[in-house]
Parts: structure tokens; C-alpha cells; sequence
């Protein structure tokens, strides 16, 4: 018994030993194959998953007629151009065409030097300030020879640079930037391009595709915001939509029939017309929506086929209760108890 006590606890410690030995070997191969170089094929699933996150995330959370305002989609197909840096970077370009396609080239220099064309050192470079990942950076000159340390994601949209050579971004391994409309010496880069210090293939997998195409979603949706009214109604209408509909409940439940009744309407009222003011629209937006909600049926009105057969149903029970219920319920009491 003691022998075969002993012969199961060996067991039980060589099956660890050799667990914790895959496990060990298992993680050494995850990190191994992290930093290896990206490849072709990982590139076009990258720019294939970003395509895909992208449009799924605008067709959940954008009403069809408000589309309009997301250009990256009216663009589509695209032809899917990949830039690997054997030194230093990737980048994938996206660029509309009859088809999606997708292309793929390896080069030797660093990467933004070889997507904006220029491997001088020494030129006027531009210096980017960037804040947190939501924000679009903003472009100030400084001196020759400089560089900066870019956060996570940034991004460079519609701008004009005019360098020695060409170049005006020097990218650490940790750091990426969006470019679209971007003109440089005179060539202008107006489709959408994502450039990271890493070409490494933890940089670029389907996972990150994904971040990195919610983040380009929320920039466009801030854009669409910021530059028209019709986008900021859509997106302060179910904040709207709900107040206005608290405010009819009230109404109709008859919390505005007291001595200060109007008072209170106006007060919420006030707090309808503020959410307008804070999303920069017109008041008239919400008194409309006010004036549409009032005029909405109620559930009972609208469904009042279900409303008559619950009341007959109730009125059902309620007569055989009275009729025949107590008398069976008092039968079976006394059956228990006796």
C-alpha cells in the first residue's frame, strides 16, 4: 500500500514538471513568434479584419442616412498596400479601387522614410504633440535634426509640410500615426495610412486591427460631430428622446396639476433646451421631439387587442373566485386540516 502510495505521488510530480516544462516552452514560443517579423499574410489579414471592424462598427451604431459623413466608407473597395521595413516599421495603405485587392512589398529602410520618400537625417522635422489616443495631434516646427516620442496611436490629418527632403516623422517602436490628406513638398498622400515603429507580428494582429479601426471610427464620428449639425442631432437625440419622454410621463401622470405645477414643467423643459445648448443645436430640435413624443400613443393604446383579453381574462378569474372559488378553496383547507 505504502509502495503504491509512493509510486502515485512520483507520478503526480513528474505530470507538473512536464506541465509546467510545455507551458514554459509554450510561452517561449509565443514571445519567439511575437517578435518575428510580420508577413504578408498577416498584413492582409490585418487590413482585411480593420476593413471588416470598421464598417460593422459604423453599420451598429450609425443610422443608414447619417453614412454620409464617414468617407473611409464611401471609399471602399480598396486596394490593401503593405510596406515592411526589414529595419524598422510597417505600414498599410488604403487606397480605392474597382476591387479589394491586396499588395505587399519589403523594403529596407526606415518605414517613414520610405512611405514619405526621404532617408536625410538632417532636415526640418515636425514635431508632433501628442495627447491621449482620442485626441488628433496638432503640428508645430521646431529645429534640424530633431525628433519626437510618439504616444500609442496619433494622428495627422490635412496637412501641408514643407521640408528639405521630404520626411517629417521619426517613429519609435512603441508609436503609430494615421496620415490621410497629408501633403509633403509638393506630393500629396491623400488616402488613409497607418504607419508603426514595430514590424513585429504582435503589431499587427487581428486584435490590434480591430483597436486600431475603433479608434479611426471614433476620430471620424468626432469629425462628423464637430463639422455638422445634422450628425450632432443624431447623436443627442436618444439623450433628448429620454428626457423628453420623462417629461411626458409626467404630464400625462398628472405630477404638473399642483399649485406649481408649470413651474416644474418649466424646469424640465429648461433641462431639455440645455442638452441642445451642450451638443451646439438648434432649441427648435428639441421641442420638436418633445411634441412628437407627446403625440405618440400609449402601450395601452397601441396594443389594446392584448390589453381587452387581459381584463377578460382577469374578469374570468375573478368571477369564477367569487362563483365557485372560495367554496373549493375552503374544501380543500379543511381536507389539509382534518
Amino acid at each position: 500500500m505504502r509502495k503504491f502510495k509512493k509510486h502515485k505521488l512520483i507520478g503526480l510530480v513528474l505530470c507538473v514538471a512536464v506541465f509546467v516544462m510545455a507551458a514554459g516552452v509554450f510561452c517561449r514560443v509565443m514571445v519567439w513568434n511575437a517578435n518575428k517579423i510580420v508577413s504578408d499574410v498577416q498584413m492582409e489579414a490585418y487590413g482585411k479584419t480593420f476593413l471588416r471592424k470598421y464598417e460593422d462598427l459604423v453599420q451598429s451604431k450609425v443610422l443608414p442616412a447619417y453614412h454620409k459623413y464617414f468617407s473611409f466608407l464611401k471609399d471602399k473597395p480598396f486596394l490593401i498596400k503593405a510596406t515592411i521595413s526589414n529595419s524598422h516599421g510597417a505600414a498599410i495603405e488604403f487606397i480605392p479601387s474597382e476591387k479589394q485587392i491586396f499588395q505587399s512589398r519589403n523594403v529596407e529602410g526606415q518605414i517613414e522614410q520610405e512611405i514619405f520618400s526621404d532617408k536625410d537625417p538632417t532636415i526640418l522635422r515636425a514635431k508632433i504633440e501628442s495627447y491621449d489616443h482620442n485626441e488628433v495631434a496638432t503640428i508645430n516646427y521646431i529645429g534640424t535634426g530633431s525628433y519626437f516620442k510618439l504616444g500609442k496611436n496619433s494622428t495627422v490629418r490635412n496637412l501641408a509640410v514643407n521640408t528639405p527632403n521630404g520626411s517629417f516623422l521619426e517613429l519609435l517602436e512603441i508609436s503609430s500615426i494615421l496620415t490621410q490628406g497629408v501633403l509633403v513638398n509638393g506630393i500629396f498622400y491623400p488616402n488613409t495610412i497607418n504607419v508603426k515603429g514595430s514590424n513585429r507580428k504582435d503589431a499587427w494582429s487581428r486584435k490590434v486591427a480591430k483597436e486600431d479601426a475603433l479608434y479611426y471610427f471614433k476620430l471620424d464620428s468626432r469629425d462628423a460631430y464637430l463639422n455638422s449639425e445634422e450628425f450632432r442631432e443624431f447623436v443627442a437625440n436618444p439623450e433628448l428622446t429620454r428626457i423628453a419622454n420623462e417629461i411626458d410621463a409626467k404630464y400625462k401622470s398628472g405630477k404638473y396639476g399642483g399649485e406649481y405645477g408649470n413651474l416644474e414643467f418649466k424646469e424640465d423643459m429648461a433641462e431639455l433646451i440645455a442638452v441642445t445648448d451642450a451638443h451646439g443645436i438648434k432649441h427648435e430640435f428639441a421641442k420638436n421631439i418633445y411634441e412628437f413624443v407627446k403625440e405618440q400613443p400609449s402601450w395601452r393604446e397601441r396594443h389594446w387587442i392584448i390589453c381587452a383579453l387581459m381584463i377578460t381574462f382577469l374578469g374570468l378569474i375573478l368571477i369564477w373566485f367569487f362563483k365557485w372559488g372560495r367554496k373549493w378553496i375552503w374544501i380543500k383547507i379543511k381536507c389539509v386540516w382534518s
